[in-house]
């Protein structure tokens, strides 16, 4: 697991990123309380079977349902760029997303 930042969410939520993988492999990032360390979603959700139109730093971004208020927080911490690729799945589309190692912060 490597933590790269931290991203303000609602009016007082701050929200830290964690990177880790899948049993597959697959990149996940997680979300947690940036005080207590508890988690707060997987901001990643794993769709193996579309897996191979993945860089090594892009995941299938989970933007609806309970993470939706966490969408635009994390995209204008600079954390994530959005890459534009969807990919349906079920009822809803989900959104590829990249991981901007430049905007990490180091620990």
């Amino acid at each position: 697991m490597e933590r790269i930042g931290i991203f303000t969410y609602g009016k007082f939520g701050m929200a830290g990123v964690v990177l880790t993988k899948y049993d597959d492999g697959n990149l996940a990032v997680l979300l947690e309380d940036s005080e207590t360390e508890e988690p707060l979603c997987k901001l990643s959700v794993n769709i193996p079977e579309h897996a191979s139109i993945l860089g090594p730093t892009q995941f299938f971004a989970k933007t609806y349902s309970e993470n939706a208020p966490f969408r635009e927080p994390a995209l204008k911490s600079g954390l994530f760029t959005d890459t534009g690729v969807r990919i349906k799945q079920g009822y809803v589309e989900i959104e590829v997303w990249q991981v901007n190692r430049d905007k990490q912060l180091t620990h």
